[in-house]
């Protein structure tokens, strides 16, 4: 999954900045905080299960095709 937040070296970021101007950003810190936390949270559980899902559907495909 992508996270908005991974965006690779300091060097991008400040790139990220100046093509977007500063007001782009939020300046709500409270805000900012939440979509972080929910971001990464989000990131770690879609990656927990992905390959479960990946799995049963290669299951379903293998002995779908069988019958």
């Amino acid at each position: 999954m992508n996270n908005i937040f991974d965006s690779g070296e300091s060097k991008d970021r400040a790139d990220i900045i100046i093509k977007k101007g500063e007001k782009y950003f939020e300046t709500n810190l409270e805000t900012l905080l939440l979509k972080h936390e929910f971001a990464y949270t989000a990131k770690d559980k879609i990656d927990e299960i992905m390959p479960m899902i990946r799995a049963a559907m290669t299951y379903l495909a293998v002995t779908g095709s069988e019958q």
